[in-house]
C-alpha cells in the first residue's frame, strides 16, 4: 500500500485546487520559507482525522480553512481527499483504490467520506488503526522534532517509547509534571540567586580584561627582542654546519678511492661464495628430491588403498541412487493422476458458483420488487388504521358523552328530592363552621408573633456569624501571606547557607586552600582566614566594600611569608589553580597613615574604608594596606569632585558601587543586588533569620487568633442550629392551623356555594327535558359512527391480508436467498481448498522432478567417479615402479658432489683472510666520517629547536635572508632590555588571560539564564495548565518495544555514523515504569559521550537515529518527514541519503528539505512557491529531462 494522490482546495494556504500525485520511492519537495511547505504534510495529517487543532498550528478547527488576502476573500470550506493503492489487500476494503475525503465548513460542520460514501471519524481511524498511519503512529515527522528529542529530559525522552509500545501513560506523566513543577520552583530561586552572582562579577571581570590587554602589549614587545636573539644563534650555528659539512666530503673522497681498490678482490669472493652456495643448493636439492620421491611412494601406497576404498563405497552409493529414482517416479505419476482429478472437479465447482450467483441476482431483484410492493401496501394499512382509530376514538367519545348526560339527568332526580332535606341541614353547618374559623385565625396568629421573634433572633446570630467568618477569613488570608512569606525566606536562607558552605563564587585554589583547612593539611594558626571573614561593616557601606575590595576579599590573611609559601607550594603540588597571600609580618609598614589627603564635607565624604569596617586589631594592618588609600562617597558627583581635588591619587567608592580609580578611571552603572562576599552573606543570614523569627512569632499569634474566632464560631453555629430547630418547630405549627383554616375556609365557601346553587323544582324538570333531547341526539350520532367503523374493519382486514401475504413471501425470499449465501459460502470454501490442493500437488510435483533430475546428476558423477578411480588404482602402480628406479640414481650423484664442495670451500677461506686485512684500513676512514656525522647531527638539532622556538612566536629563521652578527655590547643591551620587560610584566601580578573571553561569555550566560528564567517562568505556568489524572503503563509492552527500539537504534546508528556505536539505556532497568530514557553515543575515535556532551550535528544525528529506529519498530506504508537533516554537515548527509535509498525500497517516503543532497536522491521533486502572495502553487520536475511541470 502507498499514497498515491493528494488533493486540497481551501486548506490553509491552498485556496486553488491542487492535485499531488505520488509514486513509490522518494519524493522531496522544496520550496522558500514560508511557502505552505509543512501546509501539505498538515493536510495529510487533518484528512487522516488528526482531531487536536494545535498540532496543525491553529487555536481551532476553522483556522484550517483558507482566510483570505489582500486579493482574495475566505473561503468557508476546506477539503482534503487522499487515495491510496490498495492492491496488496492491506486495508480491509474491496476496493484496489481507496479514497478517503474530509470536509470542514466555518459553521462548524464536518464530514468524512470513503470512496465518496459518508461515515464517521471513528471508521476511517478504525481503517488505518493496523496499518501504522493511526494518530499514534510516528509515520509524520514534523519540523523541530529532532531538535526537540535532543534537548529533553530522559524522562521525556521515555514518552516517545511509550507512544511507539501503545502504553497508557497518563498517571507517570502526571507525577513527572508535579514533580517538574516543583524542580521549576527551585530551578526559579536558584536561578534568580545565580543571575545576582554574575552580574556582581561583571565590574571586576572587566577590570581584569582591560590588565590582560596591557599583558599582551608588553609580551609582543618582549617576543620582538627574542626572536632577535634566536636569529643571532641560528646564524653561528648555521656557519659551524657548513665547515664541518666541507671537511666530511674531503674524507668521505679519501674513503672513496680505498673502497675502489677492494672492489676486484670482493667481486672474486663473491664469486667464489657464489659457486660455493650454488654447489651447496645442488647437494641439498638432491637430497631433498630424495626425500620426496621416499614420501612420494609413501603417498602412493596409501592412494592405493584409499582409491579400493571409494571404489567399494561408490558403488554402494549407485545402487542406493537407482532404488530412490524408481521410488520417485512412481509417486510422480500418482500425483499427476491426483492434479488432473482436481482440475476437473475445480471447473465442476466453479460452473456450479456461476449458476448460484445468477440465482441469487434473480431472487434479489425479485426480493426488491416485492418490498417496494410491501412498501405501499404498508401506506395503505396505515392510513386505513388511522381512518378507523380516528373513528374509534370518536364513538368512545359519543359513548362517554351520553353516559355523562345520563348520569347528570339521575343527579338532578336525586337533587330534587334532596333539596328539601338538606336546607336545613346545612344552614346548622354553615353556623358552626364559621365559629370553627374564628378560633383557627386568633391562634394563627399566635404562632406567627412567636415565629418572627425567632426569626429576628436567627438574622441577628447570622449576621454576627457572617462577620466572624469574613473576619477568620482575612485572618486566613493573613496567615498564608506570612506562611508564604516564611517559606520564601526558608529558601533564601537554606540558599545562603547553602553558598555559605559551599563558597559558591570561589576560584578552585581558593576552595582547596579552604577544603586543607578544614580537614588540617594547612594550620589554622598560619593561615588565618580570607579577607571577608575578618571585616565586617555597616550595612548600608556592603555594596561599596564589595567594590572596593574586589577580588582581595578572596585574599588569605597569614601570618608569615612561610606560611604563605607553604600554601602556593601545596596548590602547586596539585595543580589546583592559584590563590593569593597577605602575610601580617610583611604588612608592618602600612599601620601609619601618611600623606592620606584631608576631607571637610562629612555628608558627602563618609570616610576613609580602612576606619569605616571593624576588624580586630592584630589584622589593622590588612584594612590599611587594602582600604588605606580608598574613600567612600555619599553619591558620583561628590566622588568625583573629591578625587580631583586630590590630583587623582586616591580611590573613591560611592555607596551605589560606583569608583574612581587612580588617575581618573571611572567605572560604573547600575549594581543588581548580590551577597557572594562572606561578610555579605553573614549580614543577609542575620537579617532573614531575625525576620524569620519575628514572623513566626506573629504567625503564632495570628493562629492563636484564628482558634479564637474558630471557638466563637462553632458556638455561634450550635446557637444557630437550636434557633433553626425552634423555627422549623413554630413553623410547622403554624403550618398545621393554617391548614386547618383554610379547609374550613374552603368547606364555608362550597357549602355557600352549594346553597346558592339550589335550583327550584321548575328549573330541575326543564333541565330534565334538554338532557332527554340531548341523548336522543347523540345516540343517533353513534349508530352512523358504528356504521362507518365496520367499513373501516372491513378494508382494514383487507390490507393486513395483503400485507402478510407480502410479508411471507419476503420471508421466503430471505430464506432463500440466506440458503443461497450459505450455499456459496460452502462452496468458495471448497474452491479455496481445491485450489489450496491443487498448488500443493504441483509444488510436490515439482519439488518431485527436480529431485528426480538431481538424482540422476548424482548418479551420473558416481559412475564417472567409480571410472575414475579405477583409473587412478592402475596409474598408482605403474608410478611405484617408476620412482624407486629414480631413487636409486639420485643417490649415486649425491656422494660425488659431497666430495667437490669440500674442496672448493677450503680455497674460499684462504682468500677471505687476505680481505680482511684490507677492510680494516678503509675502518679508520669510516670512524672519521661517523663522528663528523655526529657532530652535524648535533649542529642539526641545534638548529631544529631554534627553529622550534622562532615557531613559538610565528618566525620561520630560514625566510631571513639579510642578518648581521651582534656585538657583545648590543647584545647586552637587548638582555637588559627584556629583563626590564618581564619585571614589568611580573608587576603586574595574577593576568586573567581569559577575562576577555569569559567577560563576553559571561554577558551571553547572562543573556541565555534570562532566557531560560523567562522559559522557566512559562513552564511553570503551563505545567499548571497541564496536570491531570494519568493512567498506568503496561510494563510487557513497553520493554518489549524498548528492546526492538534499542537494537534498531544501535543498528541505524552503526550505518549512519560510519564507526560509531550507540545504546538506549533506561535510567532505572529495575523499575522501568518510573526509569528515564538516556542515549550514549561513541562517535568514531572517541569515548562514550552523553547526548549532552555532543555536538550539534552528533545530537541531530542520535536524534534521527532515534526516531528511524522507531518508525522501524512501528512501520507506516510511508513517511512524511520535515526537514529532519538540516543539522548535518557533508559527511553525515552523504550516509543519511544512502540510508535513505535503503528505506526508499521498502517504503514511501515525502521529504521537505532545503540541502541539495537530499534533492539528489529523490524521485520525484515538487516545489511549492507563491506566485500570488499567501496563495500556494505546487511545481514538479521531471527528473529525466529537467523540465518545470506545473501540477494540480
Amino acid at each position: 500500500m502507498y499514497l498515491n494522490r493528494l488533493e486540497i482546495q481551501g486548506f490553509k494556504s491552498f485556496a486553488d485546487r491542487v492535485e499531488v500525485e505520488f509514486g513509490p520511492g522518494i519524493t522531496v519537495i522544496v520550496g522558500p520559507n514560508g511557502c505552505g511547505k509543512s501546509n501539505l504534510i498538515e493536510a495529510v495529517q487533518w484528512v487522516l482525522g488528526e482531531q487536536n487543532v494545535r498540532a496543525l498550528r491553529g487555536y481551532k478547527m476553522d483556522d484550517v480553512i483558507f482566510s483570505g488576502t489582500t486579493r482574495r476573500r475566505s473561503l468557508g470550506m476546506a477539503e482534503v481527499s487522499i487515495t491510496l493503492d490498495n492492491t496488496t489487500g492491506v486495508l480491509p476494503l474491496p476496493y484496489q483504490e481507496v479514497r478517503i475525503t474530509r470536509r470542514v465548513y466555518r459553521s462548524g460542520e464536518s464530514e468524512y467520506f470513503i470512496n465518496k460514501s459518508p461515515c464517521r471519524l471513528r471508521d476511517i481511524q478504525e481503517l488505518f488503526s493496523a496499518c501504522g498511519i493511526g494518530r499514534a503512529a510516528f509515520f509524520v515527522i514534523p519540523q523541530g522534532k529532532i531538535e526537540e528529542f535532543v534537548f529533553l529530559h530522559p524522562e521525556e525522552r521515555r514518552l516517545y517509547l511509550e507512544e511507539a509500545a501503545g502504553v497508557s501513560k497518563y498517571q507517570r506523566r502526571k507525577a513527572e509534571a508535579v514533580k517538574k513543577l516543583e524542580e521549576t520552583e527551585k530551578d526559579l530561586v536558584r536561578l534568580r540567586d545565580i543571575l545576582e552572582e554574575l552580574e556582581r562579577q561583571r565590574l571586576p571581570l572587566a577590570e581584569q580584561a582591560k590588565t590582560a590587554e596591557l599583558y599582551h602589549q608588553l609580551r609582543h614587545e618582549l617576543r620582538s627582542l627574542e626572536v632577535r636573539l634566536l636569529e643571532e644563534r641560528y646564524f653561528k650555528v648555521k656557519k659551524r654546519k657548513e665547515f664541518i659539512t666541507k671537511t666530511y666530503q674531503e674524507t668521505g673522497s679519501s674513503l672513496a678511492q680505498k673502497q675502489q681498490r677492494m672492489a676486484p678482490l670482493e667481486e672474486e669472493l663473491k664469486n667464489l661464495r657464489t659457486g660455493l652456495h650454488e654447489r651447496g643448493e645442488k647437494i641439498s636439492q638432491i637430497e631433498r628430491d630424495c626425500e620426496e620421491l621416499q614420501k612420494y611412494v609413501q603417498d602412493l601406497s596409501i592412494l592405493k588403498v584409499r582409491c579400493e576404498e571409494r571404489l567399494a563405497s561408490a558403488s554402494s552409493r549407485k545402487k542406493e541412487l537407482e532404488s530412490q529414482i524408481l521410488s520417485l517416479a512412481q509417486k510422480d505419476a500418482e500425483g499427476r493422476g491426483e492434479l488432473r482429478g482436481l482440475e476437473e472437479e475445480l471447473k465442476r465447482r466453479l460452473k456450479q458458483k456461476d449458476d448460484l450467483e445468477q440465482h441469487h441476482d434473480h431472487l434479489e431483484k425479485e426480493k426488491n420488487s416485492w418490498e417496494e410492493k410491501r412498501n405501499r401496501i404498508n401506506q395503505d394499512w396505515e392510513l386505513a388504521n388511522r381512518e378507523f382509530l380516528e373513528a374509534s376514538h370518536k364513538k368512545a367519545s359519543l359513548i362517554s358523552r351520553i353516559q355523562e348526560v345520563k348520569n347528570q339527568k339521575e343527579m338532578l332526580r336525586q337533587r330534587q328530592e334532596n333539596i328539601e332535606k338538606r336546607g336545613e341541614e346545612e344552614k346548622r353547618r354553615v353556623a358552626e363552621l364559621k365559629e370553627q374559623i374564628q378560633e383557627r385565625t386568633r391562634r394563627c396568629h399566635s404562632h406567627a408573633s412567636s415565629l418572627q421573634k425567632v426569626l429576628q433572633e436567627i438574622s441577628l446570630h447570622q449576621s454576627r456569624l457572617q462577620n466572624l467568618r469574613n473576619e477568620k477569613e482575612k485572618l486566613a488570608s493573613s496567615i498564608r501571606k506570612v506562611l508564604e512569606k516564611i517559606q520564601g525566606a526558608e529558601m533564601r536562607l537554606g540558599f545562603l547557607k547553602e553558598a555559605e558552605e559551599a563558597r559558591d563564587g570561589y576560584e578552585k585554589g581558593v576552595r582547596e586552600i579552604l577544603r586543607a583547612l578544614a580537614e588540617g593539611i594547612l594550620s589554622r594558626r598560619e593561615i588565618l582566614g580570607l579577607v571577608e571573614e575578618i571585616f565586617s561593616i555597616e550595612s548600608e557601606y556592603t555594596a561599596a566594600l564589595d567594590v572596593a575590595l574586589g577580588r582581595a576579599a578572596h585574599y588569605f590573611v597569614c601570618t608569615t611569608p612561610e606560611a604563605a609559601h607553604r600554601g602556593v607550594d601545596y596548590l602547586k603540588s596539585l595543580g589546583a589553580g592559584r590563590a593569593s597571600f597577605l602575610p601580617l609580618t610583611a604588612l608592618a609598614r602600612w599601620a601609619e597613615k601618611e600623606h592620606l589627603p584631608r576631607f571637610k564635607d562629612e555628608s558627602k565624604i563618609l570616610g576613609r574604608a580602612a576606619d569605616l569596617v571593624r576588624c580586630s586589631p592584630e589584622y589593622r594592618n590588612v584594612a590599611e594596606f587594602l582600604l588605606g588609600r580608598t574613600f567612600f562617597a555619599r553619591d558620583l558627583k561628590s566622588a568625583r569632585h573629591f578625587a580631583e581635588s586630590n590630583q587623582y591619587r586616591v580611590r573613591v567608592v560611592t555607596l551605589e558601587g560606583d569608583l574612581i580609580q587612580p588617575g581618573g578611571l571611572i567605572t560604573g552603572g547600575k549594581l543588581s543586588p548580590r551577597f557572594s562576599a562572606s561578610f555579605h552573606r553573614k549580614q543577609e543570614i542575620a537579617r532573614i533569620s531575625a525576620q524569620l523569627f519575628k514572623d513566626q512569632q506573629g504567625l503564632e499569634l495570628l493562629k492563636k487568633q484564628e482558634e479564637c474566632l474558630n471557638s466563637e464560631i462553632s458556638h455561634l453555629e450550635r446557637k444557630l442550629r437550636e434557633l433553626e430547630s425552634l423555627r422549623l418547630s413554630r413553623e410547622m405549627e403554624k403550618s398545621e392551623e393554617e391548614q386547618q383554616l383554610f379547609f374550613l375556609t374552603q368547606e364555608l365557601k362550597q357549602l355557600t356555594e352549594f346553597t346558592q346553587k339550589l335550583f327550584s323544582e321548575g328549573e330541575v324538570r326543564g333541565q330534565l327535558e334538554n338532557l332527554d333531547q340531548l341523548v336522543a341526539g347523540l345516540e343517533q350520532e353513534l349508530a352512523e359512527i358504528l356504521e362507518k367503523e365496520r367499513g373501516l374493519e372491513r378494508r382494514r382486514g383487507e390490507v393486513e391480508e395483503a400485507r402478510l401475504f407480502c410479508e411471507k413471501k419476503l420471508q421466503a425470499l430471505e430464506k432463500e436467498i440466506t440458503a443461497l449465501k450459505v450455499e456459496l459460502g460452502s462452496l468458495n470454501q471448497e474452491l479455496k481448498h481445491l485450489a489450496q490442493r491443487k498448488c500443493q500437488i504441483q509444488d510436490l510435483l515439482t519439488q518431485q522432478d527436480g529431485l528426480i533430475e538431481k538424482l540422476k546428476g548424482e548418479l551420473e558423477k558416481v559412475s564417472q567417479e567409480m571410472q575414475e578411480l579405477q583409473n587412478q588404482e592402475r596409474e598408482t602402480r605403474e608410478k611405484l615402479s617408476e620412482i624407486e628406479n629414480k631413487r636409486n640414481i639420485l643417490e649415486g650423484e649425491l656422494s660425488f658432489r659431497k666430495k667437490q664442495f669440500r674442496a672448493r670451500k677450503a680455497y674460499l677461506t684462504a682468500k677471505e683472510k687476505r680481505y680482511q686485512k684490507i677492510k680494516q684500513k678503509i675502518g679508520q676512514y669510516q670512524q672519521q666520517l661517523r663522528s663528523m656525522e655526529l657532530q652535524l647531527n648535533h649542529l642539526e638539532e641545534q638548529t631544529e629547536q631554534l627553529l622550534t622556538e622562532a615557531r613559538e612566536y610565528g618566525v620561520d629563521l630560514r625566510e631571513i635572508k639579510n642578518s648581521r652578527e651582534m656585538g657583545d655590547q648590543e647584545k647586552n643591551l637587548i638582555k637588559e632590555k627584556i629583563a626590564e620587560l618581564k619585571e614589568r610584566l611580573e608587576s603586574l601580578g595574577e593576568v586573567n588571560f581569559t577575562a576577555p573571553g569569559e567577560l563576553r561569555a559571561l554577558e551571553e550566560r547572562l543573556s541565555f539564564l534570562r532566557q531560560q528564567k523567562k522559559d522557566l517562568e512559562e513552564g511553570k505556568e503551563a505545567l499548571h495548565r497541564v496536570i491531570r489524572e494519568m493512567d498506568q503503563i503496561v510494563v510487557s509492552r513497553f520493554q518489549k518495544t524498548y528492546r526492538e527500539v534499542r537494537e534498531n537504534f544501535e543498528e541505524i546508528f552503526s550505518i549512519l555514523c560510519e564507526g560509531g556505536r550507540a545504546e538506549l539505556l533506561l535510567t532505572d532497568e529495575k523499575n522501568p515504569l518510573e526509569a528515564g530514557l538516556e542515549v550514549v553515543v561513541l562517535p568514531r575515535g572517541k569515548k562514550p559521550r552523553h547526548l549532552s556532551l555532543l555536538s550539534g550535528g552528533e545530537k541531530a544525528l542520535a536524534g534521527i537515529t532515534f526516531l528511524f529506529a522507531l518508525l522501524k519498530t512501528r512501520p507506516s506504508p510511508f513517511y512524511f518527514l520535515d526537514e529532519i537533516e538540516a543539522f548535518l554537515d557533508e559527511a553525515n548527509i552523504a550516509r543519511f541519503t544512502n540510508f535513505l535509498k535503503k528505506m526508499g525500497e521498502s517504503s514511501q517516503l515525502i521529504l521537505i528539505s532545503h540541502r541539495y543532497q537530499t534533492m539528489q536522491v529523490a524521485d520525484t521533486l515538487y516545489g511549492i512557491t507563491m506566485e500570488e502572495p499567501g496563495i500556494s502553487k505546487i511545481v514538479s520536475v521531471n527528473l529525466t529531462d529537467s523540465k518545470w511541470v506545473r501540477a494540480g
